[in-house]
């Protein structure tokens, strides 16, 4: 028997040791003795020293077998996800017009894109050709980004809606719509529509009150957070899924507690469609250590009875970005292919296009070459945190692939925090306490 690699001990007071196993997932909380002899024997030890002991490691994954390869494990469990081919991503880019103009917000907006009739009607062949010409697929997935994918909805995102609906049906295929949005231009119409069509939301906050209205302000008709709330209330009364994104920053988290107070009031029927996601906005990520705000927000809403979800917690590889997936491409309004989302959809960045007939054309082998990149340097594959992360996303590794070294350059006091923050979550998120 030996140790796994993918194993972390971190004392966490005098007398325990927390130790995690990335590839099980699963953690063991040890006392001083039991912490004491995992450090200093080998598993073959443990087995002679403590049987019980023995059995706990066993069965996390802590000890495994001399003869497992647990970096083939992690590759095959790698290719599993983002080589599915029952499942198939696109995103559609009907503008990248936005209602808004957010201080954070990457993007260059450009006022009068537009998606047209003829690139609408080459995306309806697009999906005809992956529909019909793909025997093992069960799922379609839809997705509109932007820009604010809501704009011209009628002649976009409605109609594409209703033809992949069409046709899936006629198939037999699952599908499923989502839209990643500000939520101001909901209309009670727009939702009447999307709860026939197995439609969810990305919706965010920016903050309470007053700080999101700081961020989010018309001329015309001024803040947006009351609007933005009730249609968030609207499309889960409906029973339409929203997951509410709270960017939260130094300056805002505090605020976070006014949103709470909207959201207790919910009745349970609308709760139960919604999920709250905590994302610190990047160009914050490098300021003041505000981890015990977050922790307390988190648990704030789980014991209310909302699901939680954090950036803090990584998980790259069961739950790898649609981007790092084979079967996923976005189309922007004006017929360029991307596989990444954040990054500016420029010409130059775009990997292939999307010709008359629907066919995608990749150029300069882009989308072989930005697969091969998942997992793809040798000193990832020993990283004790390796199956959480997967060595970084595939856009990533593509821009960095001369670099050998982390992708995320962490030190070893980073990882055991990436450990940390995931205990923590998983105690502070569960609702059945």
């Amino acid at each position: 028997m030996k140790y796994s690699l993918y194993n972390t001990t971190i004392r966490i007071n005098n007398s325990k040791y927390l130790l995690y196993n990335a590839l099980s997932d699963k953690f063991v909380v040890l006392n001083e003795c039991a912490g004491r002899n995992v450090q200093r024997n080998t598993a073959d030890e443990i087995n002679l020293i403590s049987e019980n002991l023995f059995e706990k490691l066993l069965e996390s994954n802590v000890i495994v077998e001399d003869g497992i390869d647990e970096i083939a494990i992690l590759k095959q469990r790698i290719n599993d996800v983002d080589k599915d081919f029952s499942f198939f991503h696109l995103h559609v880019n009907p503008t990248l017009n936005c209602n808004f103009k957010c201080w954070y917000c990457y993007e260059d907006h450009i006022k009068g894109s537009k998606m047209s009739t003829h690139t609408v009607s080459c995306i309806m062949k697009m999906i005809q050709k992956v529909v019909s010409g793909n025997a093992v697929l069960q799922q379609f997935h839809l997705g509109f980004f932007g820009g604010e994918p809501l704009m011209y909805f009628n002649s976009v995102a409605k109609q594409l809606i209703q033809f992949t609906s069409t046709l899936c049906q006629e198939h037999n295929l699952m599908y499923d719509v989502h839209f990643t949005s500000n939520g101001f231009l909901l209309t009670d119409e727009m939702i009447a529509f999307l709860r026939r069509h197995n439609c969810e939301f990305q919706i965010t906050l920016d903050g309470g009150r007053e700080d999101h209205n700081q961020v989010r302000y018309q001329k015309n008709t001024g803040g947006s957070y009351d609007k933005i709330v009730a249609n968030i209330q609207k499309l889960a009364d409906a029973g339409i899924h929203v997951h509410v994104r709270i960017n939260y920053t130094a300056e805002n988290i505090r605020s976070v507690q006014g949103i709470f107070a909207e959201f207790e009031g919910f009745e349970e029927r609308i709760k139960k469609n919604i999920v709250i996601a905590f994302h610190r906005v990047w160009q914050d990520s490098h300021n003041e250590d505000i981890s015990e705000e977050l922790s307390e927000m988190i648990h704030t809403f789980a014991t209310s009875g909302y699901p939680v979800s954090s950036d803090k917690v990584m998980d790259y590889v069961n739950h790898s970005c649609y981007g790092d997936k084979r079967n996923h491409l976005l189309v922007n309004y004006n017929g360029d292919v991307f596989k990444c989302t954040a990054r500016d959809f420029l010409p130059e960045n775009r990997g292939g296009y999307l010709d008359c007939e629907g066919n995608v054309v990749w150029e300069s082998d882009y989308l072989n070459r930005r697969m091969s990149m998942k997992f793809s340097r040798e000193g990832c594959h020993t990283c004790r945190i390796a199956p959480l992360c997967g060595g970084g996303c595939t856009q990533k590794a593509l821009e960095n692939q001369d670099r050998e070294s982390c992708l995320f350059s962490y030190t070893e006091e980073e990882i055991d925090q990436i450990i940390l923050d995931r205990f923590e979550y998983q105690f502070l998120s569960r609702t059945d306490r």
